[in-house]
């Protein structure tokens, strides 16, 4: 919570010294009958000058024609405290807020609801040159996200931070738009594959209502061959991923060259086909609608109608 203004014996120490606006502030101050409008914050109430009040475009269209607001000469605000709504308003009179962690969100909110730009970029310009530790660095990422705006000191932070961040709950609530950032950014590839795929696990689980497209996007950002077993098994527990999975590992091994090791296939119902791959004890499917014959033209016999197995060398277009 905030308490009240108080300017005490600095009240105009915010002010430039020739400021056109000193006696208008004062006439505030003193509430003045020359304050001709009224902005109401719950039970909390001030009159201000219409003529400040309409350099922000809320309150002009407050003040507009068709709005009751103008007949009554008050308006009441359902954003903010009275004391964030008390210093964005004395922004519009040329008195800067006194900045800090702890109200900075309030005037960004208010900056937005008001329509202040002046406001919003004072208030990034503090945050900008904020000092960024591992307390703060999440919640200055996420003002920056809600917001839309950038604080370079806070992603070089995370940048230079990120298997560690990765393990944080509050990384879980990163957006898929900053994440698809991180795995993509090739000054990053010292974080390694695995630490990008377990965290990928918990922010699906985090996120479950994130589109299959969204989460595959992000998937694909995963070069598999570089994860180890026992985290593709521990994956493979994620429904989600581990569908990405057994059609990335078919894929990439039917497009990706010659193939090296042997192989057990077995076909399954419509023509779809099972392969195991001996060297790391695994099974994958190859999804039916990848099944044509060019694919497998180096292995003879595939019946649709018969379940039959084969055992091929790895050479041409097995799969592995």
């Amino acid at each position: 919570m905030f308490g009240q203004l108080d300017y005490g014996d600095r009240k105009y120490s915010g002010l430039r010294p020739n400021s056109k606006f000193r006696y208008l502030v004062e006439q505030v101050d003193d509430q003045s009958p020359l304050c001709d409008f009224t902005v109401k914050v719950g039970l909390w109430t001030k009159r201000f000058h219409r003529c400040v009040l309409a350099s922000s475009r809320f309150f002009q269209r407050a003040m507009s024609a068709n709005f009751t607001e103008k007949q009554r000469g008050l308006v009441d605000v359902s954003v903010g405290t009275p004391n964030s709504v008390e210093m964005a308003i004395m922004y519009l009179y040329g008195i800067v807020p006194d900045i800090n962690i702890d109200n900075v969100e309030l005037l960004l909110e208010q900056a937005e609801y008001f329509m202040i730009e002046g406001l919003k970029i004072t208030c990034i310009n503090w945050l900008r040159d904020f000092e960024i530790t591992k307390e703060t660095y999440i919640y200055v990422l996420k003002l920056s996200s809600v917001y839309n705006f950038e604080v370079p000191n806070c992603m070089e932070y995370v940048e230079s931070h990120l298997p560690e961040v990765f393990k944080t709950q509050d990384a879980l609530y990163f957006s898929r738009e900053l994440i698809q950032k991180l795995f993509t950014d090739e000054r990053l590839s010292y974080v390694s594959m695995d630490e990008r795929l377990s965290f990928l696990m918990h922010w699906v689980r985090n996120n479950s209502d994130e589109t299959k497209a969204n989460v595959k996007e992000l998937f694909d950002t995963i070069d598999i061959q570089d994860i180890t077993d026992s985290l593709l098994r521990e994956a493979s527990c994620v429904g989600i991923l581990n569908d990405f999975m057994v059609s990335s590992n078919v894929e990439r091994t039917l497009h990706g060259g010659e193939c090296k090791c042997d192989v057990l296939l077995m076909t399954g119902e419509k023509g779809s086909l099972l392969c195991f791959n001996p060297q790391n004890d695994t099974w994958y499917k190859l999804i039916p609608e990848n099944s044509n014959d060019i694919l497998y033209r180096n292995i003879s016999g595939i019946r649709n109608t018969k379940p039959e197995l084969y055992f091929t060398k790895g050479e041409g277009h097995c799969c592995v």
